[in-house]
């Protein structure tokens, strides 16, 4: 399993507050059709699931983790991965006002990055990181490429895309 890691705020759209409570979920993550489509998704427990969500804190800060399959790998390289989020945002009620009754859901979809995981700098699939042209600096900053990912150079051999060396990244705003 590989990691992806999708972070950001959650804003009302009108006053700019935090919305503190939101419902963020992925819906799905689409590659390209010609590849089949959709990567499965995993929980932190590696149990394939096809909502990973979590809620926004008071700030309207979220943070979802969740897990790709390395035979995934071929959905992402001719395109980047989309992910399709249902954020919802929550109608409070109740005898105190502070129960929520119901969400207002809102889909959304964006671009996720692909980048060099420091986890394979860390256990030695990448050996050098700096030795790597178009890389160097990796090991302090991730790599990531937005469009294409390049072929990194080691020393005279063409490291191939390989998804022991990739993970999914986003941050994103969503105003709701």
């Amino acid at each position: 399993m590989h990691q992806g890691i999708i972070s950001g705020i959650v804003q009302d759209r009108i006053s700019g507050q935090p919305v503190s409570r939101a419902l963020v979920a992925i819906n799905h993550v689409e590659g390209s059709s010609e590849r089949g489509g959709r990567l499965r998704l995993f929980n932190s427990r590696g149990m394939e699931t096809g909502n990973i969500f979590t809620e926004a804190q008071d700030n309207g800060a979220f943070v979802l983790n969740f897990q790709w399959d390395a035979l995934d790998l071929a959905h992402i390289i001719s395109r980047p991965a989309v992910c399709h989020f249902n954020i919802g945002k929550p109608r409070m009620g109740g005898a105190s006002g502070t129960t929520i009754v119901s969400y207002q859901f809102t889909r959304v979809h964006r671009n996720l990055s692909r980048a060099i995981s420091l986890g394979s700098i860390a256990n030695g699939t990448i050996p050098n990181p700096v030795s790597i042209p178009d890389c160097a600096g990796m090991a302090v900053d991730v790599y990531t490429a937005v469009r294409s990912i390049r072929v990194p150079m080691i020393g005279r051999t063409i490291m191939g895309p390989n998804a022991e060396a990739l993970t999914l990244l986003g941050y994103f705003r969503f105003h709701i």
